[in-house]
């Protein structure tokens, strides 16, 4: 857990690209070109690298967590 003085200073990229994650998600499955409810908008992509560091680093967050949880049973 993070309890230092900066535990909220992840927070600054956490947030935004979690919700630009979210928002590729959901446009994804219902508002592309041939989805349920096609739009003539797109959702604008991140300029490279800052594409492939958002999908390791959300990535990263997924493994981390489920790694955690494994660890933790082992433990018990």
């Amino acid at each position: 857990m993070l309890t230092g003085r900066g535990w909220w200073f992840p927070l600054f990229f956490l947030i935004p690209a979690g919700l630009h994650f979210g928002a590729v998600c959901i446009y994804s499955m219902l508002w592309c070109k041939g989805c349920a409810y096609p739009q003539p908008w797109t959702i604008a992509a991140l300029p490279s690298p800052l594409d492939q560091w958002e999908g390791a680093i959300v990535g990263s967050l997924f493994v981390g967590k489920a790694g955690a949880w494994i660890i933790g049973g082992l433990r018990k």
